[in-house]
């Protein structure tokens, strides 16, 4: 919840000079670390554009609250796969496996390699892989 807090603050202040600080694909990269592993892809419209959504969202407490009040779930209701980011900064591997593995014994958990919090911006084809893969979805 502070680095969340501090993430915020932060935007905040760099707001004003994000358009021309973003220009630099070293300063996207830094700038989103907490976020993405690979932040210098963004465009700098888009980095401006998610430093806006961050700045704008109010849930971000709750959900670090509520994530300590989910109840165990064994038996599942349905199949569930988790696939979490290998290099989540807000909710680190590490620290939330074992919470998960609890919480959903029988749940099939998969990790995404080289990606941050955001892995669908950090690296779109596996996020849309492994959509595709867990759900058995075909493509045309």
């Amino acid at each position: 919840m502070r680095q969340q807090q501090r993430n915020t603050t932060m935007a905040r202040f760099a707001r004003l000079l994000a358009p021309v600080m973003f220009r630099s694909a070293t300063v996207r990269r830094m700038g989103m670390r907490d976020s993405m592993c690979h932040g210098d892809r963004l465009s700098p419209a888009r980095a401006v554009g998610i430093l806006d959504d961050s700045i704008a969202c109010v849930i971000g407490t709750d959900v670090f609250r509520s994530v300590h009040k989910i109840e165990r779930m064994d038996p599942l209701p349905c199949p569930v796969t988790i696939a979490w980011s290998q290099n989540d900064a807000f909710f680190p591997l590490a620290t939330y496996r074992p919470v998960i593995r609890e919480l959903m014994p029988q749940a099939k958990f998969i990790e995404l390699p080289g990606v941050g919090h955001v892995c669908m911006l950090d690296d779109p084809e596996l996020a849309a892989r492994t959509i595709l893969e867990v759900t058995g979805a075909q493509t045309h």
